[in-house]
């Protein structure tokens, strides 16, 4: 039971990640040409299991990781992009990831208020990563200027 909820969160956590940079991307002008479970490799056979919009989705037989590719169209925007865009898309496999992480645990704290998570400290710890995965969403720029050192100050006290 442990193990099947193991990788039940494992493929969630992987298509979260992905999902994060494919948002971004597409959000940035970025087109995506395939999006993949599992790990790419040259002249094994998959199986492409439909299209979203020119996106083909595609699943292969060795399930350790995730993808997402650009179209060449998509690659040439994505290097002329300013650098913070590109880092952002970059990130957005993390920032996607700690929000899950944060939501999960708020969860986890509403369904056990009075006990402790283990290794993420109490319902503060909580709510303080979950809010700055919405504000890193929202003002992005400003986020990382001031927020991250502010979090990281009060989680170090904490």
């Amino acid at each position: 039971m442990f193990l099947a909820l193991a990788l039940l969160l494992l493929a969630l956590a992987i298509i979260v990640h992905e999902g994060g940079h494919a948002l971004l991307m597409v959000r940035r002008g970025v087109q995506i040409k395939e999006a993949g479970l599992g790990f790419k490799l040259p002249l094994v056979p998959y199986l492409t299991v439909g299209t979203l919009g020119r996106t083909v989705l595609a699943l292969h037989p060795f399930l350790i990781g995730a993808y997402v590719e650009p179209s060449d169209r998509g690659q040439r925007r994505l290097e002329r992009l300013p650098f913070p865009e590109r880092a952002l898309i970059y990130g957005g496999g993390i920032l996607a990831n700690l929000w899950l992480a944060a939501f999960l645990s708020s969860i986890g704290v509403c369904l056990n208020p009075q006990g402790e998570l283990s290794g993420l400290g109490n319902f503060t710890a909580v709510l303080l990563l979950f809010l700055s995965a919405a504000l890193a969403s929202i003002f992005r720029k400003q986020f990382c200027l001031y927020g991250i050192p502010v979090l990281g100050f009060f989680l170090a006290i904490h």
